[in-house]
Order: C-alpha cells, then sequence, then structure tokens
C-alpha cells in the first residue's frame, strides 16, 4: 500500500475533525471505519461511487486496502489529514471535493428493459403494488418490513430493495398531495427500523429515509437507461438487483410501467 493518498471526494456533512477509531472491515477495493462513536467511514478506492458517509480516493492501478490494513488497526483524523493503519497511511482530504446528494427528478423515460430476480414476489409483490398505487402507507410497511435485515449481501437485499423502493418513490412523487404524503410517511416509518439491520444498511436506509442516495441510485433514478442499469448491477455480488427491483415496483405501481 502507498504511503501517501489524496482524497477525491468527501461527505463532509458527516465526515469531520477530530475523529478517531478503528477499521472495522478490509475489502479490496473498500474499508469501513468504526469512530468511537460508533458511526462509520466507507474509504472507497478512485473507480467507485460516491455516496453517503464515504471518502473516495485516488488509489493507483492494483490498489488493495487489504495491503497494509487489517480490521481492529487505528485511524485518526486531525484537521484535514487522515492517518490510516499501523503502518501509517496519510490521506490529504484537503484535495476533496465535498459530496453532495443530487435531488431525485422525475425521470423522463421508463426503466431500461432487463431481467432482474425479483426479491418480494407473489402475494407480496402485488399486495406492496396494490398499497403504493392507493397511498396506504401502513399496508407498504407491513410488507417491506418483514424484509429489513433480511436476505443475503453484506447490506441485506431486503435493504438494498427498499432502497430502490425509496428511490422509485421520490423518482415519481409529486410536489404535494397524495403521493408527496405516502413518501413522506413511509420515509418515517423507515427511520424507525434501522436497529433492525447491520451497521453498513443502516446507514444507506437513514439516508434514503431523508432522500439520500448514492450516485449509482440516484442516476439510475433519474435516468433509468441502459448504461445506468448497468453500472447499478455492477454494485456489489447482489445489491444493485435488488436495488432496481425495488425502483420498478414503485415505478410500476404508481404508472411507469416497466421496459
Amino acid at each position: 500500500m502507498p504511503r501517501y493518498l489524496r482524497a477525491l471526494r468527501l461527505d463532509r456533512e458527516h465526515i469531520g475533525a477530530p475523529d478517531s477509531g478503528l477499521a472495522a472491515r478490509v475489502f479490496g477495493r473498500a474499508a469501513h471505519l468504526r469512530s468511537t462513536d460508533g458511526s462509520l467511514i466507507f474509504l472507497t478506492a478512485g473507480d467507485l461511487a460516491d455516496g453517503p458517509r464515504g471518502i473516495r480516493l485516488e488509489t493507483p492501478g492494483g490498489f488493495s486496502f487489504r495491503n497494509g490494513l487489517r480490521a481492529g488497526d487505528p485511524y485518526a483524523i486531525r484537521g484535514n489529514r487522515l492517518r490510516l493503519g499501523r503502518e501509517g497511511l496519510k490521506i490529504d482530504l484537503s484535495t476533496a471535493a465535498a459530496w453532495r446528494p443530487g435531488e431525485i427528478t422525475r425521470p423522463a423515460r421508463t426503466p431500461a428493459a432487463s431481467r432482474v430476480p425479483e426479491i418480494v414476489s407473489g402475494a407480496e409483490r402485488q399486495n406492496l403494488c396494490r398499497a403504493t398505487s392507493d397511498g396506504n402507507p401502513i399496508g407498504a410497511a407491513s410488507v417491506l418490513g418483514p424484509h429489513i435485515g433480511r436476505g443475503p449481501g453484506l447490506t441485506p437485499a431486503g435493504d438494498d430493495f427498499t432502497v430502490g423502493y425509496l428511490a422509485g418513490l421520490h423518482a415519481h412523487r409529486e410536489a404535494a398531495g397524495r403521493r408527496r404524503n405516502f413518501t413522506d410517511a413511509i420515509s418515517a416509518w423507515l427511520a424507525t427500523q434501522l436497529a433492525r439491520t447491520n451497521d453498513v444498511a443502516a446507514v444507506y436506509l437513514e439516508a434514503a429515509a431523508r432522500g439520500v442516495f448514492a450516485d449509482t441510485v440516484r442516476n439510475y433514478a433519474v435516468q433509468p437507461d441502459e448504461g445506468n442499469l448497468l453500472r447499478l448491477l455492477g454494485f456489489g455480488d447482489s445489491s444493485g438487483a435488488a436495488v432496481v427491483d425495488g425502483y420498478r415496483l414503485a415505478a410500476q405501481s404508481w404508472g411507469r410501467q416497466q421496459g
């Protein structure tokens, strides 16, 4: 691992100095840091997307966080410098542009056609479609609730589906009226469910409840074309597909049929 890296993008609203803690999980292209207050910071390689609580780094070819960083290694943020690991990797935060989540606007087209596994299926899917179409947040929550924290993946598939569903609601809501009220009610409910899943998924669910989404999710929601679809499907082992399934259900329920 190199001894010095520059940060490209930083969620300055949720990451500041001073701060310290330990590396919680270490992967090849990402690492999760846990602060002493329990909050998470997501370090990512330069080719990955930006998102909440993230710091994206300018990384050389062949870079891997596993080369020199282990779970349990300390980190500290002082001023504009992040010192990481026992070998003292230094990350310059002053070079990072602030990440600001863009608003999801109504897409101009229907979602691109592609077969995606259904996370919610059968009678549950019909009930969620009906509750969404009818503007019934209690009915929708009764279907979504059992899927929070459930399913495969570091972020459980049920949580990824819910993030995509919220993105679909935001993409097709109105400035006021029944759809806006429904979206606000589901968002308020979701904010009460965070303790039912793991710490990583809780970050993305909490952000979705605020209408904030990682860039790959937002870009697809705004423009669900083939390019953005493929980029989202490449996110994680199964996360992207689950997000797409949730988005499509919400879009279909509010009259934007699947491609």
